[in-house]
């Protein structure tokens, strides 16, 4: 939030291609904000639900499997592309191809 707060005060400005290594550093940030979201909802779920005298229960393996796993497996995948991308400008066939742009 700080970031997007003081973009009108940073100088290089915020302009970048959708498939730049920003986007696929945003996408990874994102996959890996909902990763921790699911280990802490799935820690403290069970708590507050013993707090309030609702019962007891336990989030055990199959909750992390079903829903860790899976988004810790997709944030590979931006985190694997973002590496070799270039910076603010990169293009679809340059995303695709890992020796666009070099010559033969």
């Amino acid at each position: 939030m700080l970031y997007a707060w003081r973009t009108s005060r940073i100088g290089l400005g915020g302009d970048f291609a959708p498939v730049s290594r920003e986007s696929f550093l945003l996408a990874n940030n994102v996959l890996l904000v909902a990763a921790a979201g699911s280990v802490f909802l799935g820690t403290l779920y069970p708590l507050l639900i013993d707090a309030l005298g609702v019962g007891k229960i336990s989030v055990g393996p199959p909750y992390f499997e079903a829903v860790f796993v899976p988004l810790i497996g997709a944030g590979a995948v931006p985190d694997g592309r973002g590496a070799a991308r270039a910076w603010k400008h990169a293009s679809i066939r340059s995303s695709w191809c890992c020796c666009a742009g070099r010559s033969a």
